[in-house]
C-alpha cells in the first residue's frame, strides 16, 4: 500500500495554541505503521536547503514528532526514515508565520511492494491555515500594491478586524487600540502607549511573513485585550542575493482630495534601498537592509464648523457675532486668515536591518539582530491632510528613533527543544512645540469645538529603555506536548512633558471669543485649563508571566489543547499622597491574574475540520496610565480648570504662570485608581468548519465573540446634589417640538477642587462576528484570498477618554445609558486580493518575451459604513442656579452628546476601493534581473468620507437650537499620504 499523508491539522482554537512560537513555524505528526498505534524511534528531518536549514528529531513511544522553531518560508520538504521500512518524503510545501503543519504519515514496511511516496502540496498547505486569522507571505508583502510602502496595511486584509476610519491602523473585535504589534516573538510598540506610535516602522523588504491574529495570542503571550500582528523578519540563504529597489510618487497622477478645495496637497514621494543576503562560512549566514524615504507636501487648515463659518465656507459668519462691530471684525480678521490656510509637511526616515545566524549543526541555531531607525514626520499626521476643525497651524515635527537588538539560541534534542530569547529596545521620542505666529502667542484656543489658536503648543519628550527575557520548553511525552514557559519585561520611561502648560481657552460662542480677543477689560471664556508643576518623571514597572500547556493527541482525528498563563505587573508607586484622598498614594494593581486557554479540532473526514475554542486575556498596564495616576494626586503637576469668575482666573491671551503662589480655589483636578482596580480583559470563544474543495481551493466558515470587561472607567466624585431641569428642543425654524427632562448636578462635594476622578473598572463591550474564508492557492499563475465578516461591536465607552485610557461618560456613574454601538462597528467588510502570472504561447520566442513577464495583483475591499454621535455645545449656564461645572447639559461636564438620542446614530460612508499593481520582468543576465511596476491606490477613485458634523444642538438658556450640516461629510482621510483620493507610484527592482 502506498504511503498516505492525512492532513489531520492538530490545531486548536486557530491555531492560538499551537505548538508554533510567536515569530516562527512548527512542523508536527505522528508516524504510523498499518494498524498500530505509532511507530517510535523514526528518524523525522525538516529541511530547506536553499537556506542551509535541516532539522532532525525522533518520533516517542507513541509515534509523535514535533519540529519548532522555523524559519517561515517555502520550498521545505519533509522527510521520515526507519529501519526496516520505506523511506517516505513530501513534496515543497511552505511553513507560515505562527501556523503549525500537522503531518500524519503511515510507513511501508521494507518488504511490501509500494514506496514511499509524496505527498500532493496543495492541501497540505491549505490545511495548515488557521481560520480567523491570516497568514501573509513573503510573496503577499512583495506582490500585493503598498500605498508608500507600509506594509501594515495588509493587516487589514484579516478577518474580524476593521479599521480606525482614515487611518489604516487595523482594529480587532471592534476594540481601538487594544491588540499589540510583534516583531520576531517581541514587542514591536512602545510600552508607554499603544496608541502613540506605530508598530516599528521596518520596510517591508526585511519582512518574511506576518500573521494577522484577530481572536486571541498563543498562551506564550499576554497583555492583549483583542489580538496581534505578528511579524518575522527576513534570514539569508546559502547564496548572495541582492536587490536594489526604488519607488516614486508625485501629484501628476493623482486626484484632489474631495475637500481639498481643488488644491493638490501630496507633492511627493520617494523611497529607495538595498538589502543583501547570503553565506559567509557553511554556518554562517548574513542578511542586511537600508532604507531611505523622503516625502513632501501640504496641510490644509480647514474650519467648516458652521457656528463659526458661513455655509460655503467663504469666512467667518458675522451673524453669529453679537458683539460690536469692531470687535467682530478683529475676530473677523483673526479667523479669516486661518481659513484654508496651506501649511508645507514633510517626512524623512531611514532606517537599517541586519540578521545574523549561526547554524553549527541540525540541532543548534544562534541568531542576532539589529535594527535602528530615525524619523522626522509631521504632528499633524500624514505628507497631506485636510483638517475638518483647524490644528494644523504651525506644522509641528516629531521626531522619532528606535534601536532593537535580538539574541536567541535555539536547542533541541530527539523529544525536546528549546528556545530562549533575549532582547533590548530604546524608544526616543520628541515632539517640539509649534510657533504659528498667532497674536495669541502660545495660547490654545478653542471655539465651538474647533482650534483657532496654537495647534501643538506642548514640548513632549519620552526615552523608554525594555528588556525582555523570555524561554520556552518542549518536551513530546507519549501522545502529549508539553510547553513550559516564562516571560519577563523590564520598562524605564523617562519623560519630559507638561501637557497644555501654556494654557487653553475655550469659548462657546463668536461673541465671547470676539469680545476677548478685542482687549476687553472683562473676561467671557467658559473655561480655562493649565498644567503646572514637574516636567521630568522616571516610571520604572516589571511584566512577568508563566505558562503551561498540553497538546493531547487522544486519537488520529481528535486534539485537544489545554493551558494556562499567570501574570503579574509590577508597578512603580507614587512618593507623594494628597491629603484629602487617601488612595492618590497608592498605585494599585490586581495579584496575579490567570489566563485559561482551551482548545480541540477533530478531524472529520480528509478535507474536513472543525474546531473551537475558548480563553481569557488581559490588558497589561502601560506607562502612559502609570504617569496618569502618578500626576492624578496633584502633588507633582497641578491640571487646572479654571473658570473666569474665579479669584485669580487669567485674562486671555495670558497663561498662569509657574512661579505663581496664587492658584485659584476649587480649580485643580485630581484622578485616583479604585481600591480594587482590576485590569480589563476579555472572554473570547470561536467555532469554524473548514472544508477543502480541491484545486487548491480551501473554504471556512466561522463564528466568533467576544465579551471585553472591567474596562476602565472614569467617576467624578465631586459632584453633588441635583436639580430638575427641562431643555425646550426647537426645529430649524424656532418652532418647539418637544422637550427633554434632565437632572442637573449643581454642587460639588469638595468645594477645594474641580474635577476628582476615581478610575474603576464600570465599562464594557461585545463583539459578535461571522466569517467566511475562501483561498486559492498558487497554481497556473493564479492565487486569490477572500474574506468576508459580519460582525456587531456594542460598548458603553464611546466617550472622549482620560489620557488616552480612561473612559468618560454622558451621566456619570450610568454607563448603560452609554451603550450602544461601538464608534468602530462595521457591519460589513469584504476584502479580496488576487495576484495573476499569465503565461501566453509559451512556445513562441517573439511571444514568449513580450506577452509573458506580467504580473498583475489587486486589493478590493468593500465595506459598510462606520457611524458617529452627534453632540451638543452649551453656552454657559443653563438656569439661574448654579451648575457642577458651567456649559454642560447636565453639570458633569462628560460626554456631551446629544442624550435623547442612540449611540453612534450617524452614518458615515461604505467603502469600496480597488489597489491595483502591475509589473513586468526584466532579465539582463542568469542572475542580474529587473522588475519595473506601477501602482494605483483607490483605481476608481471612489472616495467615500471618513467624518461627518457632528455638532446636532447649540445649547442656551435651556433651548436646544438645531446646529444645520448635521452628518454632512468633512473628511475623506486615508493611505498614507492623508487621503482616499486616487494615487499612484512608480518603482523599479534590480535583483542580483
Amino acid at each position: 500500500m502506498r504511503a498516505v499523508l492525512s492532513l489531520a491539522i492538530s490545531v486548536s482554537f486557530c491555531q492560538l495554541w499551537a505548538q508554533a512560537v510567536v515569530g516562527s513555524g512548527a512542523v508536527s505528526g505522528r508516524v504510523f505503521e498499518k494498524g498500530s498505534e505509532g511507530l517510535p524511534d523514526a528518524k523525522v528531518i525538516v529541511e530547506k536547503e536553499d537556506a542551509g536549514i535541516s532539522r532532525q528529531v525522533e518520533t516517542n513511544m507513541d509515534g509523535v514528532f514535533q519540529l519548532p522553531d522555523l524559519v517561515p518560508g517555502d520550498r521545505y520538504h519533509l522527510r521520515i526514515t526507519r529501519t526496516g521500512f520505506h523511506d517516505w518524503i513530501s513534496q515543497q510545501f511552505e511553513v507560515s508565520t505562527g501556523q503549525n503543519l500537522d503531518f500524519q504519515v503511515t510507513l511501508e514496511r521494507a518488504n511490501s511492494a509500494a514506496a514511499g511516496e509524496s505527498s500532493p502540496p496543495q492541501p497540505l498547505v491549505n490545511a495548515a491555515i488557521a481560520p480567523i486569522s491570516r497568514a501573509l507571505s513573503p510573496a503577499d508583502v512583495e506582490t500585493l500594491p503598498l500605498e508608500g510602502r507600509r506594509w501594515t496595511q495588509l493587516a487589514l486584509l484579516g478577518p474580524a478586524v476593521s479599521e480606525r476610519y482614515g487611518s489604516a491602523t487595523p482594529v480587532m473585535l471592534g476594540v481601538f487600540g487594544a491588540g499589540m504589534n510583534i516583531l520576531d516573538g517581541m514587542l514591536a510598540d512602545t510600552s508607554y502607549s499603544r496608541q502613540l506610535t506605530p508598530a516599528v516602522r521596518i520596510a517591508p523588504d526585511t519582512l518574511q511573513g506576518a500573521q494577522v491574529l484577530s481572536t486571541g495570542a498563543p498562551v506564550e503571550f499576554g497583555g492583549a485585550l483583542t489580538g496581534y500582528v505578528n511579524t518575522v523578519t527576513r534570514g539569508a540563504d546559502k547564496d548572495w542575493h541582492g536587490d536594489f529597489y526604488a519607488y516614486y510618487a508625485n501629484a501628476g497622477l493623482d486626484a484632489l482630495n474631495r475637500y481639498s478645495l481643488g488644491k493638490q496637497l501630496f507633492h511627493n514621494r520617494y523611497q529607495t534601498g538595498l538589502n543583501a543576503g547570503g553565506a559567509l562560512t557553511d554556518k554562517w549566514f548574513l542578511f542586511a537592509n537600508v532604507d531611505y524615504e523622503r516625502g513632501k507636501g501640504a496641510a490644509l487648515n480647514r474650519i467648516t464648523n458652521p457656528l463659526i463659518v458661513y455655509p460655503n465656507v467663504s469666512g467667518m459668519n458675522l451673524s453669529n457675532c453679537k458683539a460690536t462691530t469692531a470687535q467682530c471684525g478683529v475676530a473677523a480678521r483673526f479667523i479669516n486668515n486661518q481659513i484654508n490656510a496651506v501649511v508645507p509637511v514633510s517626512e524623512k526616515v531611514v532606517s537599517g536591518y541586519a540578521k545574523l545566524d549561526y547554524r553549527p549543526n541540525e540541532f543548534n541555531l544562534v541568531n542576532l539582530s539589529g535594527y535602528a531607525t530615525s524619523a522626522a514626520l509631521p504632528q499633524a499626521g500624514g505628507l497631506s491632510i485636510v483638517s475638518t476643525n483647524g490644528g494644523v497651524l504651525g506644522g509641528g515635527v516629531s521626531r522619532q528613533y528606535s534601536y532593537r537588538g535580538r539574541l536567541s539560541w535555539t536547542i533541541s534534542g530527539a523529544t525536546w527543544s528549546n528556545d530562549l530569547r533575549f532582547g533590548a529596545a530604546q524608544t526616543d521620542l520628541r515632539n517640539d512645540p509649534s510657533k504659528s505666529g498667532l497674536s495669541t502667542g502660545a495660547a490654545a484656543i478653542v471655539l465651538d469645538g474647533t482650534t483657532v489658536g496654537e495647534s501643538f503648543p506642548n514640548r513632549f519628550v519620552l526615552g523608554e529603555r525594555r528588556a525582555d527575557l523570555i524561554d520556552n520548553f518542549r518536551l513530546n511525552l507519549g501522545v502529549h506536548t508539553i510547553l513550559a514557559g516564562f516571560t519577563a519585561t523590564r520598562s524605564r520611561d523617562w519623560l519630559e512633558s507638561l501637557h497644555n502648560s501654556q494654557g487653553s481657552y475655550t469659548y462657546t460662542s463668536l461673541t465671547d471669543f470676539a469680545t476677548d480677543l478685542s482687549g476687553s477689560s472683562g473676561k467671557t471664556y467658559a473655561a480655562y485649563m493649565q498644567n503646572l508643576g514637574l516636567w521630568a518623571r522616571d516610571l520604572q514597572s516589571w511584566n512577568m508571566g508563566v505558562y503551561g500547556q498540553d497538546t493531547w493527541r487522544i486519537s488520529p482525528r481528535f486534539t485537544l489543547t489545554a493551558g494556562l498563563r499567570w501574570a503579574k505587573d509590577v508597578l512603580p508607586q507614587p512618593t507623594k499622597v494628597n491629603s484629602s484622598y487617601y488612595d492618590t498614594g497608592t498605585l494599585h494593581a490586581p495579584g496575579m491574574q490567570a489566563e485559561p486557554r482551551i482548545g480541540l479540532s477533530y478531524r472529520l473526514g480528509d478535507r474536513w475540520v472543525a474546531r473551537a475554542g475558548f480563553g481569557l486575556y488581559y490588558q497589561s498596564r502601560t506607562a502612559e496610565s502609570t504617569d496618569a495616576f502618578f500626576l492624578g494626586n496633584g502633588a507633582y503637576q497641578y491640571n487646572l480648570l479654571v473658570y473666569p469668575s474665579q479669584t485669580g482666573s487669567p485674562k486671555f491671551p495670558a497663561a498662569i504662570s509657574s512661579t505663581t503662589t496664587v492658584i485659584p480655589t476649587g480649580s485643580r483636578n485630581l484622578l485616583y485608581s479604585a481600591s480594587k482596580l482590576g485590569d480589563p480583559y476579555s472572554e473570547q470563544g470561536s467555532l469554524s468548519l473548514e472544508r477543502y474543495l480541491g484545486a487548491g481551493v480551501t473554504m471556512t466558515a466561522s463564528y466568533v465573540e467576544s465579551r471585553a470587561l472591567r474596562l476602565w472607567t472614569a467617576e467624578d466624585v465631586n459632584v453633588g446634589g441635583n436639580y430638575t431641569l427641562t431643555y425646550i428642543i426647537k426645529d430649524a425654524t424656532g418652532q418647539k417640538t418637544s422637550s427633554y427632562v434632565t437632572t442637573m448636578w449643581t454642587s460639588r462635594n469638595n468645594t477645594t477642587y474641580a474635577h476628582v476622578y476615581k478610575i474603576g473598572n464600570g465599562g464594557s463591550a461585545a463583539y459578535r462576528a461571522g466569517v467566511l474564508q475562501a483561498t486559492k492557492r498558487f497554481s497556473r499563475g493564479f492565487s486569490a484570498r477572500g474574506a468576508y465578516t459580519w460582525s456587531h461591536a456594542i460598548d458603553d465607552v464611546g466617550g472622549p477618554q482620560l489620557y488616552n485610557a480612561f473612559a468618560i461618560g454622558s451621566n456619570n456613574t450610568l454607563y448603560a445609558a452609554d451603550r450602544g454601538s461601538s464608534a468602530t462597528d462595521q457591519r460589513h467588510r469584504a476584502t479580496i486580493d488576487i495576484n495573476w502570472q499569465p503565461t501566453l504561447l509559451k512556445n513562441v520566442v517573439i511571444a514568449r518575451n513580450i506577452l509573458n513577464g506580467w504580473e498583475f495583483s489587486s486589493i478590493t475591499t468593500l465595506a459598510s459604513a462606520m457611524r458617529a454621535t452627534p453632540t451638543v455645545l452649551v453656552n454657559g449656564a443653563q438656569y439661574s442656579g448654579a451648575a457642577s461645572f458651567a456649559s454642560s447639559i447636565n453639570g458633569i461636564g462628560g460626554w456631551s452628546r446629544v442624550p435623547f438620542w442612540p449611540v453612534s446614530s450617524l452614518p458615515i460612508e461604505q467603502q469600496f476601493t480597488i489597489n491595483a499593481r502591475i509589473s513586468r520582468a526584466l532579465k539582463f543576465t542568469e542572475r542580474v534581473t529587473g522588475e519595473l511596476m506601477f501602482e494605483t491606490f483607490n483605481l476608481t477613485n471612489s472616495q467615500f468620507d471618513t467624518g461627518v458634523n457632528t455638532l446636532a444642538y447649540y445649547a442656551n438658556g435651556g433651548v436646544l437650537t438645531p446646529v444645520s450640516d448635521l452628518g454632512a461629510g468633512n473628511a475623506a482621510k486615508g493611505g498614507s499620504y492623508g487621503s482616499n483620493s486616487r494615487s499612484c507610484q512608480l518603482a523599479v527592482r534590480f535583483t542580483f
